[in-house]
């Protein structure tokens, strides 16, 4: 029993893991969208610290670092 459980959290875990970037991309942005995050160094959005950039065709672009201060920018193609 705990064998399979064990077994159970592990395949979890690693579909979890599997599951690229492309695909969050595809569900926050949308197809035919081009998208930008910009991410800051702190709540007040003084200095930017790197962004994010989805292209129309699909292409990612990462300058920087990421943080969990941003804004994100979506317009149509």
């Amino acid at each position: 029993m705990i064998r399979r459980t064990l077994f159970a959290a592990m395949l979890a875990i690693g579909a979890f893991v599997a599951v690229p970037a492309s695909v969050a991309h595809a569900a926050a942005c949308g197809v035919d969208y081009h998208c930008a995050t910009y991410y800051y160094s702190d709540p007040n959005h003084t200095t930017q610290v790197g962004y994010r950039v989805w292209t129309c065709g699909g292409d990612m672009t990462q300058v920087g670092a990421t943080s969990p201060y941003s804004r994100t920018s979506k317009s149509p193609c």
